[in-house]
């Protein structure tokens, strides 16, 4: 991560994430909803209108979070990977569909569990540079001790 990033901390679900200071963080008061810190979205929108969005949804919802990977696999239509984030095993999804890309991480950190992902436009002028900014931001990803 670059110096100048800032640096986001969920003291209800125990972890941070940096952050470029070129990205729109989610207030409390604005969508999408529901808003931090159970929810919290990252988007940059570039001059030509594409788009970069980063989301984090924290759940204590176990069960609703196995019902979203059983349902993404029964579709069939995305490619699953397995990696390990902050420590922690995570499952990948990666999905296209319509005019975007996008790809989930579920880390399995039993109680609460967290999903976090992000939505771009494919071959756009800007697509390499919001992986590689996610990139940079996923592996900034830690738990709060």
């Amino acid at each position: 991560t670059s110096d100048d990033w800032l640096v986001y901390q969920n003291k209800t679900y125990s972890y941070q994430i940096s952050y470029p200071p070129n990205f729109h963080a989610q207030g409390d008061n604005e969508p999408p909803y529901p808003p931090p810190p159970v929810s919290k979205s990252f988007t940059l929108k570039y001059d030509n209108g594409e788009w970069c969005d980063f989301a984090i949804l924290a759940s204590t919802n176990i069960e609703g979070f196995r019902g979203e990977i059983a349902s993404i696999r029964q579709q069939g239509k995305d490619t699953e990977s397995l990696t390990t984030l902050a420590g922690v095993p995570a499952f990948v999804f990666d999905a296209q569909g319509g005019d975007a890309i996008s790809r989930s991480y579920y880390l399995d950190q039993n109680n609460p569990r967290l999903r976090m992902g992000y939505n771009y436009r494919p071959a756009g002028k800007y697509s390499q540079e919001c992986a590689d900014i996610v990139s940079k931001m996923i592996s900034s990803f830690k738990f709060l001790k």
